[in-house]
């Protein structure tokens, strides 16, 4: 539960994750104060967020960008899909030789997102 006025922070080195979190905000119209695609690059990281973990480290040496988002719930708590129903997804298996075979690739709604050229929310800055 978000204290009233809180803000989420996520700072990663993932650029789907990125990319999923600014589609959550678009389509439930969440506050959003801060989305930065590269804090290093762009000279956004302040004393705070120049802290560096050793992945973001071994990002940052093969020229990968960190990315930094700053957002709220607002006063949301309802986060059905538009349908208002609950749905479950289940991962497709496959029998291959009496073997079972999982998929690769993610569930076919996070597929979508991560293809998919994803606008920037405008209430971002």
């Amino acid at each position: 539960m978000q204290v009233p006025g809180g803000r989420i922070n996520l700072k990663t080195d993932s650029q789907h994750l990125y990319a999923y979190t600014q589609a959550v905000i678009e389509r439930f119209g969440l506050p959003c104060d801060v989305a930065n695609n590269d804090i290093y690059g762009s000279g956004f990281a302040d004393e705070i967020l120049s802290v560096k973990t050793a992945y973001e480290q071994m990002f940052l040496e093969r020229k990968l960008p960190i990315t930094y988002t700053r957002f709220s719930l607002g006063e949301r708590r309802d986060f059905r899909r538009s349908t208002g129903k609950a749905t479950t997804r289940t991962r497709r298996t496959t029998k291959k030789h009496g073997k079972t075979i999982y998929p690769t690739e993610p569930p076919d709604h996070h597929t979508q997102i991560h293809k998919s050229r994803i606008p920037y929310p405008s209430t971002c800055r």
